[in-house]
């Protein structure tokens, strides 16, 4: 991840910069999506130069013994750079599929209480 890195997850929260990502990614796993399993699924890598590529993918979050709660869908773009041989993430942004939204987001959560706002957790590149 860059330095001044951006995430943007589904609910339109921001967090800028390795510091603020990590606290809000680590509240979020360690408080509503504690034992979550995160799959993701690159679905398209474009290289808008030889060093900045655009990829697209699909995350699922599913809570093991939560048996009646589907798993929860988004889409994600990130963006990622080349530095000196080594592709950093710079830009997430990830987004709701299937009908849920910011806006329903509530709804989705009585489904599956602990599979709040996901953002997904990748393979690191470095």
């Amino acid at each position: 991840m860059t330095d001044d890195a951006m995430v943007v997850n589904p609910r339109g929260e921001v967090a800028r910069g390795k510091a603020e990502i990590k606290a809000h990614l680590g509240a979020f796993l360690k408080g509503p999506a504690h034992g979550s399993i995160h799959k993701s699924r690159i679905i398209r890598i474009e290289f808008l130069t030889p060093d900045d590529a655009v990829v697209d993918g699909e995350d699922s979050i599913s809570t093991p013994g939560l048996p009646e709660a589907r798993p929860l869908t988004h889409r994600f773009t990130d963006i990622f750079v080349n530095d000196q041989g080594t592709w950093r993430i710079a830009h997430v942004r990830a987004y709701f599929l299937n009908g849920v939204t910011a806006t329903n987001v509530e709804a989705a959560q009585q489904v599956a209480p602990a599979e709040r706002s996901a953002l997904p957790r990748r393979p690191s590149h470095r």
